[in-house]
């Protein structure tokens, strides 16, 4: 998850993507899955 809120919000301050709202945020992570 950090990894990837990480990179998102590289996008965002470097204007490749708008700021998402939280919600939007959330929804689009990618799911989490425990290790085996």
């Amino acid at each position: 998850m950090w990894t990837y809120s990480t990179a998102e919000l590289g996008k965002v301050l470097a204007g490749e993507r708008a700021q998402p709202s939280a919600e939007e945020f959330i929804a689009e992570l990618p799911a989490f899955e425990w290790p085996s």
